[in-house]
């Protein structure tokens, strides 16, 4: 793996819903094509029933999300509702490890919390590769903050200079009818926490405000939210109306872990098969590396490269420091 530059493109929130995106789409279209293509295929028919009458649910209760997803529908001659159960359905399959640990601040002394992530899918690695790129949000002629973001997609990785950073994990546990029960809460209003994520970037300048936003907002599906600050992390674990919190302190204080690891199970349960021993390895591999040596390139190299913490279903790692607003990208 290497570190690449992603090609990095505005996303100008000030322009019309249709518009803010265009650029993107046109950009990437010819590969946003057979992904999409690809994905829908992949969605069972008992799932993708819902989504025509969704999409016009989403015409009038979530008009911008809609718009959006019309303008790329138009551009990769699909049909709006197969674009928005394409970007939904995906949300629930996305596994991925986030690590926030306690690391010497270079700079200014002292130390810092910064964070590690890879971003797994189990479909179409190399087309989502070719897909990616940095948006920079900007709102009033202001930078808001910074997204690795898949052409065509929502939020799963992002970051606010001097503030927070945050990425998503799919919480993957049993529950009968889940899909059903995400689905009749979508259609009462409830968002995807990819929009949770680019409303939390939106409207809230602080660590505090971000925490506070995302373990506060119900959402359609469940999740593992890791949020990066300067001197504290915490890992948010979701259900649909509740959250548990997990922190983490640069301090050493007592009453918190100096790293925290995040796949796709709950920390506090006995880690099942099908995480391929991911967490277990990274844990190890942070505790080897320490934090009197946690940097960039270690947590990189040491811990989010390393196999099966990344492995053949990982599409990027990043590493992300909020203080000094630094988001990394590192590709196979």
């Amino acid at each position: 793996m290497s570190i690449v530059h992603v090609p990095t493109f505005e996303i100008n929130l000030d322009l019309p819903a249709e518009e803010r995106y265009l650029e993107i789409y046109v950009n990437f279209s010819e590969n946003i094509k057979p992904l999409f293509t690809s994905f829908y295929k992949s969605i069972p028919r008992s799932r993708k029933k819902f989504f025509p009458a969704f999409a016009k649910f989403l015409e009038k209760s979530d008009n911008e999300y809609y718009k959006e997803m019309e303008a790329l529908a138009k551009i990769i001659e699909m049909k709006p509702y197969e674009c928005i159960a394409v970007e939904h359905c995906c949300e629930f399959m996305v596994g991925c490890t986030s690590v926030l640990a306690k690391a010497k601040d270079e700079v200014n002394g002292g130390y810092k919390i910064v964070h590690g992530r890879n971003l797994d899918y189990p479909l179409e690695v190399s087309l989502m590769r070719d897909v990616l790129y940095k948006g920079v949000m900007t709102k009033d002629g202001k930078e808001i903050g910074t997204s690795l973001i898949f052409a065509g997609f929502q939020l799963y990785t992002s970051i606010k200079k001097g503030a927070y950073s945050i990425s998503y994990n799919q919480r993957m546990k049993k529950q009968e009818n889940g899909f059903l029960k995400s689905m009749v809460l979508a259609f009462l209003g409830y968002k995807k926490y990819s929009r949770i994520i680019q409303e939390t970037l939106i409207t809230c300048d602080t660590f505090d405000e971000a925490v506070e936003h995302l373990k506060s907002t119900p959402s359609l599906n469940e999740c593992y939210l890791s949020i990066c600050g300067i001197d504290r992390g915490v890992k948010i674990t979701r259900d649909r109306f509740k959250a548990r919190l997990e922190w983490v302190y640069a301090d050493g204080r007592e009453d918190g872990n100096t790293f925290d690891v995040q796949t796709n199970c709950d920390s506090w349960e006995e880690i099942p098969k099908r995480d391929n021993n991911r967490r277990k390895t990274a844990i190890e591999l942070v505790e080897a590396t320490g934090v009197e040596h946690m940097n960039e390139k270690r947590m990189l190299f040491n811990v989010m490269n390393v196999d099966p913490v990344c492995n053949k279903e990982t599409v990027y790692s990043s590493f992300m420091d909020p203080s000094t607003y630094k988001c990394v990208v590192l590709i196979n």
